[in-house]
């Protein structure tokens, strides 16, 4: 979030979760999961467990760079990014 953002910004939409709210959901998921009902003894200790025994082992089974070759890196969406986006 930048310094000029927060929960009232145009750029957080009222029915959409913005990234920071989305961290926020897995820290919440993670301490009551591994702390509140499982056995870590601290916050820290209870997202170290959910990373590396939930999320770590499912990253091979999405591959982001499929999408991006397939639906990001083409001339048509070139030409819409070239047309409507300011070149700074």
């Amino acid at each position: 979030m930048n310094f000029n953002e927060g929960p009232n910004s145009d750029l957080n939409p009222l029915n959409g979760v913005v990234r920071y709210e989305f961290v926020e959901f897995l820290v919440r998921v993670a301490i009551e999961k591994f702390m509140v009902r499982g056995s870590c003894k601290s916050e820290y200790e209870a997202v170290k467990t959910m990373i590396d025994t939930i999320l770590v082992p499912r990253f091979p089974e999405y591959d982001g760079n499929i999408w991006r070759d397939t639906r990001l890196f083409n001339e048509n969406v070139e030409i819409v990014f070239r047309t409507y986006m300011p070149v700074f």
